[in-house]
């Protein structure tokens, strides 16, 4: 073997670690916020994992009431059913046209449950009395719950580590064995 090639093989499986794929972080759910109660309010709420125990959530509405605000919450039950407050969010501020987002993280929560939550925008600018009616639901539907335990581990995933010194003590091996045979 010329020793350029196994200076280069020694080079590349010594680097190896660094271009291996990462683990890829759970995806997130999409729910969609219908219109409820006669309203015409509709929109989307993104949950993701942004950590090992961080809930990030992104409610976007569309048809609200012009310069409207509006309380949101992670509910435990349906839309159906109803239910009490889980995880309060953020107030969605629509503008003139109408339109709001609204992004809230949310610290210690372990998984998104397959079924039993829903999110649940109210008419506001309170929960009192009239502002506290629903005009858009989305029940959490999901095949299977998703887990803050299925973000990429950073560096303590056994079968990553295993790959990263079997490729360092290739790299150096062929190094070793290259730069032996050019002493000889």
């Amino acid at each position: 073997m010329g020793k350029v090639l196994r200076l280069l093989l020694g080079a590349t499986a010594m680097v190896l670690v660094a271009v291996m794929p990462a683990a890829a972080a759970p995806a997130p759910v999409s729910i969609t916020l219908a219109s409820v109660n006669g309203s015409t309010a509709h929109g989307t709420a993104a949950l993701a994992f942004t950590g090992p125990s961080t809930l990030r959530v992104v409610v976007q509405m569309s048809a609200l009431a012009p310069n409207s605000v509006h309380p949101e919450h992670i509910h435990a039950g349906s839309c159906a059913a109803g239910g009490g407050i889980k995880y309060p969010l953020a107030d969605l501020h629509a503008n003139a046209a109408g339109a709001a987002t609204a992004t809230t993280v949310i610290a210690n929560v372990s998984q998104i449950p397959a079924s039993g939550w829903f999110v649940n925008v109210h008419t506001g600018p309170t929960l009192l009395g009239a502002g506290a009616n629903p005009i858009a639901c989305g029940d959490i539907a999901l095949s299977a719950p998703v887990s803050a335990a299925q973000l990429p581990k950073t560096g303590s995933d056994p079968v990553t580590l295993i790959l990263a010194v079997a490729a360092i003590l290739a790299g150096s091996v062929i190094v070793v064995a290259e730069l032996r045979r050019r002493r000889a």
